[in-house]
C-alpha cells in the first residue's frame, strides 16, 4: 500500500508528464518508465536489503551458478507484483474515487491496513515462543515436541506449505534451485509479475487524460465571495518576521498534501512498534534482574538513535529541497539564505525532540532501568534529536533536489546516503561516550544511587560530559554552517 500513494505521485502529480507525452513517445513506454520509478521509490530499498540474504543461501549450500541470476530476478519479481496492483489501484482510484479525495482515501486505507498488520503481529505474542524454548522444566520428550512444533512453524513461514502465494512460490522455488532443481514456479512467478507490469502501464496510459483531469479540477469546497483575512495562526507566525512566514506556510503545505503528512503516521506507527517491542522483551526469571534490564537499557540506545535517523530522513533531510522551483523566488527576495535553513532546522526540531523524548522515557519505564541509565538515555536521546536534525537539513541543504518529482525522491541521492552515514556514525559515538557511566552503573549496581551519581559526574564524569557536549555542540554546528555556505554558491543546474 505505499506503492499506492507512490504511484500517485509518480503517475499523476510528476512535473515531467506534459513534457513527456507532449513527445513522439508511446504513452505506454512513458508510464513503464513511470512504473519503474515506483519501483525503486517504494520497493528498491527492500529488494537490495534482500538480495544478500537469498545469494548467502546458494552460498551456503554451493548452488548451481545459474541460481543467482535466477534468485536476483525472482526477488525482483516478488517486489515487483504489489507495485504493480499497487499501480492498479491507484489508477482506479484516481478514475473512480471522489474528486480532490484520492490521496486522502488512498492514505486512509494504507494506514487501516498497517495498524491491523501491527496488531496482528502482536497478538501472535512471538516472544511467548521464547519462554517456552527457554523453560528448564521441560521433559526430554515435551523438549523433542516443541522442537518439532518449531520446525514446523518455520517451514510454514518459509513457504513450503502448499499455498499458491507468491512469495511461498519464490520461497520454494530457490530452495529448489539452491538444491540444483529448477522449479516451474518460476516461470508463473515470471509471468504473472510481467503481466502485472504491463496491465498496470496500460492502464495509466488509458486512463490517465481523464484521472489527470479530475485531479485537477475537483473540488469539494464552493467559491467563497468573502474577503479573506489573515488567520490567527498566520499573525502569531507573522511575529517572527519573513521567516514566520514562510515556517507558516509549511506548515500549511504540510497538512495539505495527503503525500507529505502520511508519512507522520508511519512515523508515529514505526515509534509504537519500537516501544510496543520493548514492552514485550522477556525480562522474567534471571532475565528480569535490575542488572539486565540496565544492560538492555544501554543496548537500546544505539537503536534507538538509529530509529531517529530514520524519521529524519523524511522530515529533516527533504526540507529545503521541498521548496521547489520557488526556491528561485526566494533568491530574487530580500531572504538570507542563512535564516531560511535556520528556520527550516527550528521547525523539524519541535517533531523530532517530542519523538525522541517520548521513546527515551517509554523506553526506561518499560524496562524499569536505574536513574543513571534514565538519565543517560535521555541525553542520548535529545543530543542525538539535536544532531540528527541539523544533519538532515544541514545535507539537504547542501545537496538539493529542487527538481524532484515527488517527496519520496529526495532522500534518494547521494546527500541522503552520506546522512545516514553520519548519522549511524554519530549514534555509535554517543553509545561509546556513555559506555563507561554505563558500565559503573551495572557493575556497581547496590551502591550506584543518586548520591554517587551526582559525584560521578562532578568528578570521574566531567570529561565524559565535555565530550558529550562539545559532540552536540560540533554536530549541530558543522552540518548547517556547511550547508548555508553551499546553498549560498548554488546556481541552477
Amino acid at each position: 500500500f505505499s506503492a499506492i500513494t507512490t504511484a500517485l505521485s509518480t503517475l499523476y502529480l510528476s512535473d515531467d508528464l506534459n513534457f513527456l507525452l507532449a513527445q513522439p513517445i508511446s504513452a505506454v513506454r512513458v508510464f513503464s518508465q513511470k512504473l519503474l520509478e515506483t519501483f525503486l521509490s517504494s520497493a528498491g530499498l527492500a529488494a537490495l536489503l534482500t538480495i544478500p540474504a537469498v545469494l548467502a543461501l546458494g552460498a551456503a549450500f554451493a548452488a548451481p551458478w545459474w541460481f543467482y541470476p535466477l534468485s536476483i530476478w525472482l526477488t525482483l519479481i516478488v517486489y515487483a507484483l504489489p507495485v504493480g496492483f499497487g499501480a492498479m489501484i491507484a489508477v482506479f482510484l484516481m478514475r473512480f474515487a471522489p474528486a480532490g479525495r484520492v490521496r486522502e482515501i488512498a492514505t486512509g486505507i494504507g494506514v487501516v491496513l498497517s495498524a491491523g498488520l501491527i496488531y496482528f503481529v502482536r497478538a501472535l505474542k512471538p516472544e511467548d515462543l521464547i519462554k517456552l524454548i527457554s523453560n528448564p522444566n521441560l521433559s526430554s520428550e515435551q523438549a523433542v515436541k516443541l522442537g518439532d512444533q518449531f520446525n514446523k512453524l518455520l517451514e510454514q513461514y518459509a513457504g513450503s506449505q502448499d499455498t499458491l502465494m507468491p512469495p511461498a512460490l519464490a520461497a520454494r522455488a530457490l530452495w529448489s534451485a539452491s538444491q540444483g532443481e529448477f522449479s516451474t514456479a518460476i516461470l508463473g512467478l515470471s509471468i504473472l509479475g510481467v503481466v502485472s507490469l504491463l496491465i498496470a502501464g496500460w492502464l495509466a496510459a488509458l486512463a490517465y487524460r481523464e484521472g489527470w483531469v479530475r485531479g485537477l479540477e475537483g473540488t469539494l469546497n464552493k467559491l467563497n465571495l468573502k474577503v479573506l483575512t489573515a488567520s490567527v495562526g498566520e499573525r502569531f507566525f507573522a511575529r517572527f518576521g519573513q521567516m514566520g512566514h514562510i515556517l507558516y506556510r509549511d506548515v500549511r503545505l504540510l497538512f495539505r498534501d495527503a503525500t507529505q503528512w502520511s508519512q507522520l503516521l508511519i512515523l508515529v506507527a514505526l515509534v509504537g512498534v519500537y516501544l510496543i517491542s520493548i514492552r514485550a522483551y522477556p525480562l522474567d526469571g534471571l532475565l528480569g534482574t535490575p542488572k539486565f534490564r540496565n544492560v538492555v537499557g544501554y543496548l537500546q540506545l544505539a537503536f534507538q538513535s538509529f530509529v531517529i535517523a530514520g524519521i529524519g530522513i523524511r522530515v529533516a533531510f527533504p526540507a529545503v529541497s521541498l521548496e521547489g522551483y520557488g526556491y528561485w523566488i526566494l533568491r530574487t527576495g530580500p531572504v538570507n539564505i542563512r535564516d531560511l535553513v535556520l528556520w527550516k532546522y527550528f521547525a523539524a526540531l519541535p517533531p523530532m525532540l517530542v519523538i525522541t523524548v517520548i521513546m527515551a522515557v517509554q523506553s526506561s519505564n518499560l524496562l524499569q532501568t536505574s536513574p543513571m541509565i534514565r538519565s543517560i538515555t535521555l541525553m542520548v536521546g535529545i543530543s542525538s534529536a539535536l544532531v540528527i536534525t541539523a544533519l538532515g537539513v544541514g545535507l539537504g541543504a547542501a545537496f538539493p533536489r529542487f527538481k524532484a518529482d515527488n517527496p519520496s525522491e529526495i532522500p534518494m541521492s547521494p546527500g541522503g546516503l552520506l546522512y545516514m552515514l553520519l548519522s549511524l556514525a554519530f549514534a555509535t559515538l554517543l553509545a561509546l561516550l556513555m559506555a563507561v557511566p554505563a558500565f559503573f552503573t551495572i557493575t556497581m549496581q547496590e551502591t550506584f544511587n543518586t548520591a554517587t551519581q551526582l559525584t560521578y559526574w562532578f568528578h570521574d564524569g566531567l570529561l565524559i560530559l565535555l565530550g558529550y557536549l562539545s559532540a552536540t555542540i560540533i554536530g549541530v554546528i558543522w552540518p548547517l554552517a556547511h550547508g548555508i555556505r553551499v546553498l549560498e554558491n548554488y546556481e541552477q543546474p
